[in-house]
């Protein structure tokens, strides 16, 4: 669908009010999370026509919000702590958020499986330019619910020197209201999101892309970084 062009998708239509109350009631908290993420992802095409088509209101405002930031926890508040294991050459180890409070700044890259392309170009670009955020005293953490040895694999062969967190239990997703209910029907695996978690522990900056095939804006990543110098 071309930008401004206010035609029909296969989610809802820029008419049909019914629907589109259900979508302002689900937004309004009348539903889980992920219940929200999977109706804002079937309809998000329609959602950003409408908005583009239209002097918006207050609700195509959040409504185009949903579809362009969904859903991870906002920023201003205590980070979800966590222990997940990392595998490395040592050994399985223990990669926790608390043994960075008081010390330095904590980057989380939240991406939905290793060994895929999208994520693959994400964790070596990094690998790049960690330097650069331990001059701003950050570690970089990624995150997905792949095993921790399948993690290790992957760096391997593809030289990622970011440190890699199995989430496989899918917990850490949950908190960090990341997860996705369902990836291309193989099952639920962590969105694509970034987070800045300075020294106390608190939030200031958080973003989940509209869909898994999307980058963060690690220009936003990097200022968030730079402000808390």
């Amino acid at each position: 669908m071309q930008a401004g062009s206010c035609t029909q998708n296969k989610g809802i239509s820029a008419g049909n009010t019914k629907e589109l109350i259900e979508l302002l009631m689900l937004i309004n908290g009348r539903a889980r999370r992920c219940e929200i993420y999977k109706f804002v992802c079937t309809n998000v095409e329609t959602l950003r026509t409408l908005y583009s088509c239209s002097a918006p209101s207050p609700q195509l405002k959040q409504w185009a919000h949903y579809a362009n930031t969904i859903m991870a926890i906002p920023s201003g508040i205590k980070a979800p702590d966590f222990s997940l294991k990392t595998k490395t050459a040592e050994g399985l180890q223990d990669i926790k958020l608390s043994d960075n409070i008081g010390h330095r700044n904590t980057v989380l890259l939240f991406f939905p499986l290793a060994f895929t392309g999208v994520c693959t170009k994400e964790m070596c670009d990094i690998s790049g330019g960690l330097k650069a955020y331990a001059d701003l005293n950050a570690q970089v953490i990624g995150i997905s619910v792949d095993s921790p040895f399948a993690q290790e694999a992957w760096a391997q062969k593809e030289h990622i020197s970011v440190a890699l967190a199995s989430d496989l239990n899918k917990e850490v997703s949950k908190a960090y209201d990341v997860l996705l209910p369902d990836l291309v029907g193989i099952g639920s695996a962590s969105a694509r999101a970034a987070f800045v978690i300075d020294k106390e522990g608190i939030v200031r900056y958080s973003e989940q892309t509209p869909t898994p095939l999307e980058l963060p804006s690690f220009e936003l990543i990097n200022a968030a970084l730079s402000q808390l110098q």
